[in-house]
């Protein structure tokens, strides 16, 4: 090698190194295991009960019950004669809004009225017998970042539904030192 390749090859190993390249740094705390993830203190469906179920499906959509309702005209529509799968009264779809992006809508079995929840990376999860809704649950995590590498932007929200929505309940955010941040 000659001198000034020499010279070249030690400036990059140089720059890699101050900028964290060649130490792995710069990614390192980009990054969340789910293993650092406290379900121990995260809400469960049973404390958020629903009311009670009803026996018969979606007839109709009130597209005049949310401004946001027509966008998603065609996937509520699909819903159509489904039962209530979520808060006893709703009928739910999950309508991608890009690449590993989900946004949460549901109608109102009784009344068609129409609700638009939190957007989500990896899907979400939710029961018919109750109010709580997870975003980026942990369990889709965990499949949707096999190496157990996920990124710190995103992190399981909790949310309850309300007569005026959803309600953000609980939700866990790592930090820098991994313990986590519920100050969402």
């Amino acid at each position: 090698m000659t001198a000034a390749g020499a010279r070249i090859a030690g400036s990059f190993i140089l720059t890699a190194s101050l900028l964290g390249v060649a130490s792995g740094a710069a990614t390192e705390s980009e990054y969340w295991s789910i293993d650092d993830f406290p379900s121990d203190q995260a809400p469960v469906f049973e404390d958020y009960p629903a009311r009670w179920p009803v026996p018969y499906g979606l007839f109709s959509i009130n597209f005049d019950s949310h401004p946001d309702a027509p966008r998603f005209a065609e996937a509520l529509e699909a819903a159509i004669g489904q039962g209530p799968n979520f808060a006893t009264y709703y009928s739910v779809v999950e309508v991608g809004c890009g690449s590993g992006c989900a946004t949460f809508v549901a109608a109102d079995v009784d009344t068609g009225n129409v609700v638009i929840g939190p957007v989500a990376t990896a899907g979400f999860e939710y029961q018919a017998l109750s109010s709580l809704l997870v975003a980026n649950p942990p369990n889709n995590l965990a499949y949707a970042y096999p190496g157990n590498e996920i990124p710190k932007s995103v992190y399981p929200r909790y949310y309850r539904l309300t007569e005026d929505g959803f309600e953000l309940v609980w939700c866990w955010r790592p930090d820098a030192d991994s313990e986590g941040d519920t100050a969402c």
